[in-house]
């Protein structure tokens, strides 16, 4: 045979189609033996909810079982695992409908939808039965109205109701928005905006329209979809979008435009657009709400550049100038919050956060106290002093509102040594507590002193004309090791204020662990008291009767009064814990004990 050019590359042609029919008839069949081929599943399929021998659980619908093989599709992805690979496998129960239940009425299909059927976890659940989802969104645009009505009447419908919005495909986007712009209910609006902003990105598209829309609230509506897509875990929303956005900070309704600045600090690019604009908007100082995100627009944006990028430094002026200027309150804070963030800290951002200290506005006081820190920096009024005065000013920031600060002096005045008078100081700024913010700091700084010399003098305040220094001391004698009880404590118990009553029950309680024999005869009579007291509240009330039940036999009166307060008390829950205690104590005591007796017939 000769072969001629044409020849050979028929030749060729020829060996290269056997090839790929070969290497082709490899990989169908090394696809057949890894996947087997998925048995047709009706429409309406259980779902599955299944924990592999590796730990892992899969929860899903049942797309096919075949040969001991199951599919099934979990987040939208199919999930194949065989029988051997299973620890456990249940079936959701629920009355599915036959292979044909797409064919069934639309009311019949939404009745069983809007049925509650068994969750995750076995427990009844009202959210919409996820099997009828592909029944419904088979029915197209004839659901929606009906749907939208469910949702008004149980709002809890709305995501399943997005669902089968989104699985009815791009095509129904239309007749949704028509929905939309008819119906302005809460039943309307949320789950289309699931259905769209389940679609991400891709709905961009649809969103662009709505954005210049002439009805406020479809725009509104679209930009309220662009965030939320926005904050989705690596969602990028397209530079395409900042154009039309910008234009939108100058929107006449307030409600879409103060939404946009947010929004443009997700798209962050063309970022010498955004930002210069975002500015404006800021010194503009039009309406709060708008001014505040612009903040945070520029604050996002910000942290994506380089720290020498000129954007960023003039970013970091305007909030500097806003911090420090702006007329509105919320504006001030979010604009020190992000001069922390940015950093560095340069004279300029750190003077503007000293002025914000002093701010009229206690969340911008906080705000810059947290921005100093962040870069670095000590808050003039938190700088620990030195010297003669030093505990004055110790107690001041104690007392004051930054809590870090306030942290860093209690520690300072716990290492100091009983004193007369700063003793005095401390319950003197006890006095003045009206927020109740530091009291029990001071209870933790005298309980840190040497008890030997601090007693004598704390005991003198058990009978101070305010209230809350009966309190604070109450309460440092709890956090103390006594071997002892102080004079005058059980005098609390009687006392007029309900809080000072209370705070002595817990302070017994906390005393008759580990205490001795000699110290629990002194403290059983009046933790026995201090249960009588139901007008305490009950989770004072609750440890008081633990600390009983812990005490058990140890004492004679113990177990009777926990049984005279499991058969006494007006209120349940107290004869409830009663009776837990007796039962703990039962559990604990030998068989021949007498008090098991006494526990048993009661």
């Amino acid at each position: 045979m000769i072969i001629t050019r044409s020849n050979s590359n028929r030749l060729l042609r020829l060996h290269v189609a056997v090839i790929l029919v070969g290497l082709m008839s490899i990989t169908f069949t090394s696809l057949a033996t890894s996947a087997p081929p998925v048995k047709a599943a009706p429409l309406t399929r259980p779902l599955v909810v299944a924990v592999l021998t590796d730990g892992t659980m899969i929860e899903g619908i049942l797309e096919g079982f075949n040969k001991g093989v199951y599919t099934v599709r979990s987040a939208n992805m199919l999930r194949v695992f065989s029988e051997k690979d299973i620890r456990s496998i249940a079936f959701q129960e629920q009355n599915l409908t036959p292979a044909n239940g797409a064919d069934k009425p639309l009311a019949e299909l939404i009745k069983q939808f809007i049925r509650p059927h068994k969750g995750r976890h076995g427990y009844p659940e009202r959210g919409g039965d996820p099997a009828m989802i592909p029944l419904l969104a088979a029915k197209g645009p004839v659901a929606i109205k009906p749907l939208i009505d469910e949702v008004n009447k149980r709002s809890e419908l709305y995501q399943s109701v997005g669902k089968i919005f989104e699985q009815m495909g791009p095509d129904v986007i239309p007749k949704l928005i028509e929905a939309l712009r008819r119906d302005a209910s809460h039943g309307c609006r949320m789950p289309v905006s699931y259905a769209l902003r389940s679609r991400g990105v891709a709905s961009t598209a649809v969103l662009k329209e709505l954005l210049v829309d002439r009805d406020p609230r479809m725009r509104g509506f679209a930009l309220y979809v662009l965030y939320n897509i926005g904050i989705q875990s690596g969602t990028t929303l397209p530079e395409s979008l900042s154009g039309m956005l910008i234009k939108l900070l100058d929107d006449p309704d307030t409600k879409v435009g103060a939404q946009v600045p947010s929004i443009l600090g997700m798209v962050g690019k063309p970022a010498d657009k955004i930002v210069p604009a975002l500015i404006k908007t800021l010194k503009d100082n039009r309406y709060a709400h708008l001014d505040h995100n612009s903040t945070l627009g520029l604050g996002s944006i910000g942290k994506k550049l380089r720290q020498d990028d000129p954007l960023r430094k003039k970013i970091i002026a305007a909030l500097i100038d806003s911090a420090v200027n702006h007329s509105d309150p919320s504006v001030r804070s979010s604009s020190a919050l992000y001069l922390g963030y940015l950093g560095p800290a340069t004279d300029g951002a750190v003077n503007a956060l000293k002025i914000a200290l002093t701010d009229s506005n206690e969340f911008v006081r906080k705000r810059a106290r947290d921005a100093m820190y962040k870069l670095g920096k000590t808050p003039p009024a938190a700088v620990l002093p030195k010297g003669k005065n030093a505990d004055a000013a110790l107690i001041t920031i104690l007392t004051g509102e930054d809590y870090r600060a306030a942290g860093t002096a209690r520690k300072r005045l716990q290492a100091r040594k009983p004193d007369k008078k700063l003793l005095d100081m401390l319950m003197a700024a006890v006095r003045a507590d009206d927020e109740n913010r530091y009291w029990p700091s001071v209870s933790y700084i005298v309980a840190e002193w040497d008890q030997k010399k601090v007693l004598p003098m704390l005991e003198t305040f058990l009978s101070d004309k305010h209230w809350r220094v009966r309190r604070t001391v109450a309460l440092a004698f709890g956090k103390m090791n006594l071997t002892s009880l102080p004079k005058g404590l059980a005098k609390l118990q009687d006392d007029t204020k309900q809080w000072v009553r209370m705070e002595t029950t817990k302070t017994l309680a906390l005393l008759s662990k580990g205490a001795k024999p000699e110290m629990l005869k002194a403290i059983v009579p009046l933790l026995i008291k201090g249960l009588k007291d139901e007008s305490i509240h009950r989770e004072y009330w609750w440890q008081t009767a633990r600390a009983l039940g812990a005490i058990g036999s140890k004492h004679p009166d113990a177990v009777q009064a926990l049984i005279d307060l499991m058969n006494n008390a007006k209120n349940y829950g107290f004869r409830d814990t009663a009776a837990g205690e007796l039962c703990s104590i039962a559990r604990r005591l030998n068989h021949d004990h007498k008090d098991l007796d006494l526990i048993i017939k009661a």
